[in-house]
């Protein structure tokens, strides 16, 4: 009778003991699988903070940014159906963090990345199609010079997004420059003269937005 209770109790302890040690192991591996995780996550969260980082620090090292009230007027053109469009100063700080972002994004790309991407070079391109009304000037930003030479390199567009139908493209970009590594400058806003239709001479042409600044009326 004892013979047989201590066997049991053997054969018990046996198969108690074949099914921890796999739990424990389970566990171990569930931490372990989960630390493991946790490093990836991290190195992500770093790499994600790093960016950001390098991209909070070309904004706040972006000159001659707009007053946020000030607005960016594009004039329409009812005989192509095309609307005006006008931006705030915000929306245009806005779409410059974005240019800032996607810079970022697009270190290390591919080459097809970056040909896809929105963000383009902006040489400042004398116009085919100057405006026979005398506005306008040759270049689409007078001030701006891209000559290669440090301090003036090409700059580059980002679109301001389409209010009217945010599926297409909108008529304006904002321009900035880097001056200096890490450092940039406003250099404008420009649009297509929506008066103009595809296939004419000029249709691709830039055209200065002017900066309205806000002002308060004194009683």
């Amino acid at each position: 009778m004892r013979f047989t209770v201590l066997l049991s109790t053997v054969v018990l302890a046996t198969m108690a003991s074949g099914l921890v040690i796999p739990l424990e192991r389970r566990q171990y591996d569930d931490v372990l699988y989960v630390r493991e995780g946790f490093g990836d996550d991290m190195a992500e969260y770093m790499v994600f903070r790093r960016g950001k980082k390098e991209i909070d620090d070309a904004q706040k090292n972006t000159k001659n940014m707009p007053e946020h009230q000030s607005t960016f007027h594009v004039p329409g053109s009812p005989a192509n159906g095309k609307p005006d469009h006008i931006y705030t100063g915000q929306e245009v700080q806005k779409a410059v963090y974005e240019s800032h972002a996607e810079a970022d994004r697009l270190k290390g790309a591919s080459k097809t990345q970056q040909k896809k991407s929105d963000l383009k070079d902006f040489k400042n391109y004398d116009h085919r199609e100057p405006k026979t009304d005398g506005t306008g000037g040759a270049k689409p930003l007078a001030h701006m010079v891209v000559d290669g030479t440090p301090g003036h390199p090409a700059g580059k567009e980002w679109p301001l997004p389409n209010k009217h139908d945010p599926n297409t493209p909108g008529p304006a970009r904002v321009i900035t420059q880097e001056i200096a590594p890490g450092h940039h400058v406003f250099q404008g806003v420009v649009a297509h003269d929506q008066s103009r239709t595809a296939g004419t001479p000029g249709y691709n042409d830039h055209f200065h937005v002017p900066e309205h600044k806000h002002t308060t009326a004194h009683p």
